[in-house]
Parts: structure tokens; C-alpha cells; sequence
């Protein structure tokens, strides 16, 4: 035999060597691994089914995970709940109300309340650990007479808070605290919602529908009761210095009771509102505080709004509205009485037309304003024209003319506003006319006078 034959030979039985000696390795270790297996328990290899019990089965590598056994648990945990949602849906409406994502996402928020009515009453089963693999596994269990009293524990308790909640609502209504009750109601149908829309069985979703029903028709009820109490004429006493005051407008259309609590605006119709406000937290009552008719007579509205999240509003039939407005309200101006003098240096002749008189009367008359005697009257209007007329050469005459104003309030004897109208210049053929023109010149640039005027009038009343 040659001398590289030889070493072929040797070579080829170092490989089957090599061989057998790998196979007995694989062997050996595929024996181990069947040895470990076999002493697993039943349940590793396959999740026990059973007509009394739900189970669950957790597997984690306990290299990848420090917290191993939580994180079993919660898989475990999971698989129960799959299980119950599985019995659920199977006889219910949820295989269509939740699908893909959404699923995860109800089992994964199911069990983060482990503790909660779905899974109080489990327990841990039996637990392994495989050591070649460094996995370990965890078997739970819940048995389903458990879980069925349990949840029907839930539900009692549920149905109670909810009733509660419903006749509270109807306490407070009667108590006349409207927003009050309709925010309980609403609290009632959220919490309702939020329980239809998890984990429900067929027989407890029927009741919580109709829990839900009962409070969406109280709420309904509740919104129809509401009534506007107001008189169609109201007088307004300017000179009195107190605000018209307007109380207890809202009220329930069964036992006529004041209602409070709703946010409430003013529109003004016509006229102006100087300033007022609803009174107090609860808004029992309007207080005007000054006005500015038109032609002694303002027109206002109010409007009442439950404040409603939108998908509560959404549920009202559409003929109940959240939102109501009052009938117009006509409010009598009695006015501000008032006395006029002028500057008795002012030349008769210049005066014998009444036209600073009657301007000034005009002006009066059409804010709503009534002239008095001086003794009688609350405020004193003194007027000084200063002016000149001039003869000019070519038979023409020249004005000038400045008119102070000063306001007095004759209760407290105190200057409440002065203002001096624009000074103005004329140029006429007659002498008579030229301070007239000049005159009404100036008053025609009054518009500051009459904003200073009014709101020095109406000042007074804050």
C-alpha cells in the first residue's frame, strides 16, 4: 500500500470519527433536551381546557426580562381574558365592535385591571422553569362560577352608583340647581358609556342601555322644565342711583321654583346697556346699571345655555335645546331729570331765537333726559357761550364763538363733567345770524360732548 493511500485512510477514519462522535453529541443532547421535556409539566406542552375554568399559560425568557415572573403573569393573564372575550363575543355584538387594533387594545386595558371584576379571583396554578433554555413558564387560572359572581357583584354595585347619581340629579333639579343636576346626569351617561363600551355580556349590556336611556330622558325632562319668569315691562329710575334689578327669571315650569346655575348673556334689542351684570355665582339676578334708550324706551333679551359637552348634546332629541332665549323685555326709561341755565351775560338779542335753549332741549329730549325746575331737578346743566360778532368792511359781520359746558350733580353739589365745544368762525351779511351760525357750528362737532355726558350720567350708578 502506498505511502498517500495510507494517510487517505487515516484521514477518512479521523472523519467518520469525528462523526459518530458529533452524532453521540447530538444524541446526547437531544436526549437531555427530551429529558427536560418529559419532566415538564402537562400543561407547558399544551394549555388545559376545561368547562369550569378559564386558564392561561405565560412564557418568558428570563435572560431577556428581569422582571420575568410580572411579565408572565400579565401574558397569562391576557390569554384568560381572550378567552372570556371570546365567550363574550360569541353571543353578543362585540365581534363587530371591535376588530383589529382595537381588541389589543380592550385586553391589554382589561388586564391592567387585574384586580378589577373581570380577573379578581384568579390564581397562580403552577409555575416551571426550563433550565436548558432559561424560560420560564406560569400557569393561572380562573374558575368561571368566580368570575360569573363576581361580575354579577360588579353590576349590582355599578346599577346602585348610577341610580344614586340619577336620583341625586333629581334632588338638586328640585333644589333649584340646574346645572348641578344636568352635570350629574351627564357624569352618569359618561360613566354608562365607558362601561357599554369595554368587556360586557349580553345580559348586562341590556340594562346598562337601559340605565343610559333613563338618564338621557331625565336630562331631556329636566332641560324642557326650564322656564323664562319675566315681566314684558320693567321701569328703570335713573336719578334713583340703584340698578334695575331683575331676579329669579329662571324658573321650573312644574313647581315654579327659581332655578340657578346656567350661563346667562343679555342682548340688547334696543337702546344700549351701559353695563350690568349677572349677580352672584349662582346668576339669581340681572342688575342693569345704566341704560341709553332710544326715545326713553330699551328692549333686551336674555339667553340661558346649559354648558354640555358636545357628545351629550348629540344624544337630546333635537326638539330639547340647550340653549333658550326669553321673550323681549321692554324696560321704561324714567330719565335722568335735568335743569338748564345760561350765562346771563350772554345779550338778550342774541337769545331771542331760543336757539341755544332749543338745541340744547333737542339733545335732551332725545337721550331720554326730562327737564325740570332747578329744585327739583338731580343734575344742573350750566351753559356759557363766549362770542363776538364783528362788522367788517363791505357790509359783512364776522362770529366767534366757544361754548363751555359743566354738568353739576345737585345731590352731592359737585361738578360731574365739563367740556368746552369747539370754537368756531362765521362770516354773514347780518349781524343777527353770524353768533346763530357760529353757534351751530360748533355744536355740530358735540359728538365727545354727548359720549362725556352720557357716560358721566351713567357713571354714577356703579
Amino acid at each position: 500500500m502506498s505511502k498517500s493511500w495510507k494517510i487517505l485512510k487515516i484521514t477518512i477514519d479521523k472523519l467518520k470519527a469525528s462523526f459518530i462522535l458529533g452524532c453521540l453529541f447530538f444524541v446526547l443532547i437531544g436526549a437531555e433536551a427530551y429529558g427536560q421535556l418529559k419532566k415538564a409539566p402537562s400543561w407547558v406542552r399544551e394549555v388545559p381546557i376545561s368547562d369550569n375554568a378559564y386558564y392561561g399559560v405565560g412564557i418568558v425568557s428570563m435572560k431577556e426580562h428581569s422582571e420575568y415572573r410580572a411579565k408572565a403573569r400579565k401574558i397569562a393573564l391576557r390569554e384568560i381574558v381572550e378567552k372570556i372575550f371570546v365567550s363574550v363575543s360569541s353571543s353578543s355584538s362585540l365581534t363587530t365592535t371591535y376588530t383589529g387594533n382595537d381588541i389589543d387594545y380592550l385586553l391589554d386595558e382589561t388586564v391592567s385591571l387585574a384586580s378589577s371584576n373581570f380577573l379578581s379571583g384568579h390564581q397562580k396554578v403552577n409555575e416551571w422553569i426550563d433550565k436548558r433554555k432559561d424560560t420560564y413558564y406560569v400557569l393561572f387560572k380562573l374558575d368561571i362560577s368566580i368570575y360569573k359572581e363576581n361580575r354579577q357583584k360588579y353590576f349590582e354595585s355599578f346599577a346602585t352608583v348610577i341610580q344614586l347619581m340619577q336620583e341625586e340629579a333629581k334632588d338638586l333639579f328640585k333644589r333649584g340647581e340646574i346645572a348641578r343636576s344636568v352635570s350629574k346626569l351627564s357624569q352618569s351617561i359618561n360613566k354608562l358609556d365607558k362601561e357599554i363600551n369595554r368587556l360586557v355580556e349580553p345580559e348586562y349590556g341590556i340594562s346598562l342601555q337601559k340605565s343610559r336611556l333613563t338618564s338621557i330622558y331625565e336630562l331631556e325632562r329636566q332641560i324642557d322644565q326650564i322656564a323664562f319668569n319675566l315681566e314684558r315691562n320693567y321701569e328703570f329710575q335713573a336719578d334713583s342711583r340703584q340698578p334695575l334689578v331683575i331676579k329669579n327669571f329662571l324658573v321650573s315650569k312644574e313647581t315654579g321654583a327659581a332655578l340657578n346655575g346656567l350661563m346667562l348673556n343679555l342682548k340688547v334689542i334696543q337702546g344700549d346697556v351701559f353695563r350690568y351684570s349677572f349677580d352672584h355665582e349662582n346668576y339669581e339676578a340681572l342688575s342693569i346699571y345704566g341704560l341709553f334708550p332710544q326715545k326713553g324706551v330699551a328692549v333686551i333679551q336674555i339667553t340661558a345655555e346649559l354648558m354640555l359637552e358636545d357628545k351629550i348634546r348629540a344624544l337630546l332629541n333635537p326638539s330639547v335645546k340647550s340653549r333658550l332665549e326669553s321673550r323681549p323685555i321692554v324696560i321704561q326709561f324714567l330719565p335722568y331729570t335735568i335743569s338748564f341755565n345760561f350765562d346771563k351775560t350772554i345779550e338778550p338779542e342774541r337769545l331771542k331765537d331760543n336757539s341755544v335753549l332749543d338745541y340744547f332741549r333737542n339733545i335732551t329730549n332725545d337721550l331720554g333726559l326730562r327737564e325740570v325746575s332747578p329744585t327739583e331737578a338731580s343734575y344742573h346743566i350750566f351753559v356759557s357761550p363766549i362770542g363776538q360778532v364783528r362788522k367788517r368792511q363791505r357790509g359783512y359781520y364776522s362770529g366767534t364763538l366757544s361754548v363751555d359746558i359743566t354738568i353739576t350733580d345737585m345731590k352731592n353739589e359737585r361738578e360731574i363733567f365739563h367740556y368746552t365745544l369747539p370754537q368756531t368762525n362765521v362770516k354773514v351779511d347780518r349781524s343777527e345770524i353770524a353768533w346763530k351760525q357760529a353757534f351751530n357750528r360748533s355744536v355740530n362737532k358735540s359728538d365727545k360732548f354727548l359720549e362725556g355726558f352720557i357716560t358721566s350720567l351713567c357713571a354714577l350708578h356703579f
